[in-house]
């Protein structure tokens, strides 16, 4: 659409530059921008740092020639999405004098629409706000108007909704009346109205604006562009909203959402902002998040659709997304159409943040890395740091500290192939000896690898199991990890594996040796863990004097055993229905279930924390925690044996 040239820095004719008697920064100012409009924007970026630094030399410095290279750096820098270094150069050309004069108004526009763009995606909507509404105030042109107040009341509608709509109106007003705005642009501007009315539960008023705007824009057509899937998306919500379910699968199936040639998976890793915290969140707020997926497997730009409360909530949910990750693989095989615009709906979740057995040894190691000079990745999704550490191992020297770690967490990163996890992980338990590194650290690294060994050497689930147990024995074995600490790890790793694989004898074993280690205190939380697993394997044979003899070593409350027991063993996964409205109009998808479990190994409290596409399959998905069984676990006055454990759910056509 028109708006969309200002909010992407595009159709800018390049700005006379004040000359140098040598008579080239204008030639070198339009060899950037020429790259800059065929997509090189790495090549843009150094031709225009060249040139900002041959301008610093320069006596006197001109002002215009710095900011107007400044803001085109920025632009290079966005869209090579390094939005945070965007901004100080954004902020230098818009503050300073040299982007003053009259004539350099749209540079001045497309620079400060730039930055208010930023801090939009990066979820700064106070921020956001502020240089929109800078922006609607300093410009004179009707359509930089309009998009700046549309992102205005994109940056107010969870916070302000009286603001939001007072700007949307605004917005409308010069939409409906200027005769250079479109037909699309209208119908994008009532369409963010709809999205605020929904959000402020004015669901027939919302329906009926929407169902404008995708009139406007040509109706349920084949031929899409992402707005028209937003526009579409967007309705649906309204329509199930009034219990209208047939309009709304037929307007989502109108998006493409859950029809792709190649099924989008579940992520592989998926935080969810806690119930509670800040927020205030609670079990049956909800909210929808729309994102973008590169092929990699990272998220960028999530950002809050709709929220069932006014709020920071919506921001906290969005950011939950942000570091997420999907497998690269699966990523890549999804169009790049379809990953522009994913939409999920999310609740919190109820799961204790437990540290890690390993937390003790893990400190160890980053302590030796810090002293070392490396800096851990600044990425907080998987996806996000194999994308900053791949780089950073190509350019590590070898036999260095900084080598090894990058092998390290590239070796544990869930977005590698394993057979690469393998090979990283081989690398850096040689490296790790030549080095002298920590006796923690090599642990940690023959850990891992036990784990990736056996994960890609098994066919199964239970299969998995079993291979752990002999990667984990192996690992027992070795003199060098004869410490109390890491034999403890190693039990409770065994008898997890032994459990899965249904080897009740080797499972056993590995409990009591630990629970008999007389080097570990009676309170070592590792020793009363094997204890409390203990019990309920003697809960499961019905031994209860057995088991409620090795529960009374523990110590522990009813609510304290929950936090340290490692969780039940799954017997059965459950079983449930393809929803028929979904099968009928062609829907897959997956959901991400949440229950408790009770110490007779029922699942209990089932709630669905995340669903794609949005209301199509998170209540098939609740049924299914009703047939999913646990084993037996001991707990004297029949409490919670776990809470918040967690499943995903893919629902599939066979014939796709």
């Amino acid at each position: 659409m028109r708006a969309s040239l200002i909010a992407l820095g595009l159709g800018l004719a390049s700005p006379v530059l004040a000359q140098t008697p040598v008579g080239t920064i204008q030639q070198r100012f339009d060899a950037a921008r020429a790259k800059l409009d065929a997509h090189d924007a790495a090549g843009a970026l150094a031709e225009l740092k060249s040139l900002e630094a041959f301008l610093e030399t320069q006596t006197p410095v001109n002002p215009t020639n710095l900011a107007v290279t400044r803001a085109q750096q920025a632009e290079a820098l966005v869209k090579l999405g390094r939005g945070a270094e965007a901004k100080p150069l954004l902020r230098e050309a818009l503050n300073g004098p040299g982007l003053a004069k009259p004539a350099l108004a749209p540079v001045r526009d497309n620079s400060r629409l730039m930055l208010a763009n930023v801090l939009e995606a990066e979820l700064d909507h106070a921020s956001a706000d502020a240089e929109y509404l800078r922006l609607a105030t300093q410009t004179n042109e009707p359509i930089a108007r309009t998009v700046a107040l549309m992102g205005a009341a994109r940056s107010e509608v969870f916070t302000d909704a009286d603001a939001a709509l007072r700007h949307v109106d605004e917005a409308l007003a010069i939409a409906e009346k200027d005769p250079s705005v479109g037909k699309e642009e209208l119908a994008n501007v009532l369409g963010l109205k709809g999205r605020i009315l929904i959000n402020g539960g004015r669901y027939d008023d919302a329906r009926a604006l929407l169902v404008r705007a995708v009139s406007l824009r040509g109706g349920l057509t084949q031929k899409v562009d992402h707005q028209d899937i937003a526009l579409r998306a967007d309705a649906a919500i309204a329509m199930l909203k009034l219990g209208q379910s047939e309009s709304a699968r037929k307007y989502l199936a109108y998006t493409g959402a859950g029809r792709t040639e190649e099924q989008l998976k579940p992520p592989i890793e998926m935080p969810l902002p806690a119930c509670g915290g800040l927020e205030g969140l609670e079990p049956d707020d909800s909210a929808v998040i729309e994102f973008t997926i590169l092929s990699d497997g990272r998220v960028v730009a999530p950002r809050p659709v709709y929220a069932s409360k006014q709020g920071e909530m919506a921001y906290a949910f969005a950011r939950s997304v942000g570091e997420w990750s999907w497998d690269p693989e699966n990523a890549a095989k999804v169009k790049p159409f379809f990953r522009m615009a994913t939409r999920v709906e999310l609740r919190c979740s109820n799961k204790a943040n437990r540290p890690p057995m390993t937390v003790q040894l893990e400190r160890t190691a980053g302590d030796w890395f810090n002293a070392k000079g490396v800096r851990p990745p600044a990425a907080k999704s998987d996806a996000g740091r194999a994308a900053e550490l791949r780089p950073r191992l190509a350019a590590a020297n070898a036999a260095t500290p900084e080598r090894l770690a990058m092998l390290w967490q590239l070796g544990r990163n869930a977005t590698v192939e394993r057979r690469l996890q393998l090979d990283y992980e081989a690398e850096a338990m040689k490296l790790a000896r030549t080095l002298d590194a920590p006796k923690a650290l090599r642990f940690l690294i023959a850990l891992d690898h036990a784990a990736t060994w056996a994960d890609e050497n098994s066919a199964s689930w239970r299969g998995e199991g079993a291979k752990r147990v002999e990667a984990y024995r192996a690992v027992l074995a070795d003199a060098d990890f004869a410490d109390p600490l890491m034999q403890a790890i190693l039990h409770l790793q065994i008898a997890q594996a032994a459990g899965i694989a249904g080897q009740r004898d080797e499972e056993r074993a590995a409990l009591t040796a630990l629970a008999q280690d007389t080097r570990l205190s009676d309170k070592d939380p590792l020793k009363v863990a094997a204890l409390v697993q203990l019990a309920n394997i003697y809960a499961a044979s019905k031994r209860e004097e057995d088991a409620a003899a090795m529960y009374k070593r523990t110590g522990l409350s009813a609510q304290q055993c929950a936090l340290v027991d490692g969780g039940p063993v799954l017997l059965s996964a459950g079983t449930g229905t393809f929803p028929e409205e979904a099968f009928n109009w062609g829907f897959e998808g997956w959901t991400s279930l949440e229950y408790d479990v009770a110490a007779d190994g029922t699942a209990r409290n089932a709630r669905t924390v995340a669903a794609f596409p949005p209301q199509v399959f998170a209540k098939a998905s609740q049924q299914i925690a009703r047939t999913v069984r646990y084993r037996v676990s001991y707990r004297p006055e029949g409490d919670l044996a776990c809470t918040a454990m967690s499943r995903k759910v893919r629902y599939s056509i066979p014939s796709r």
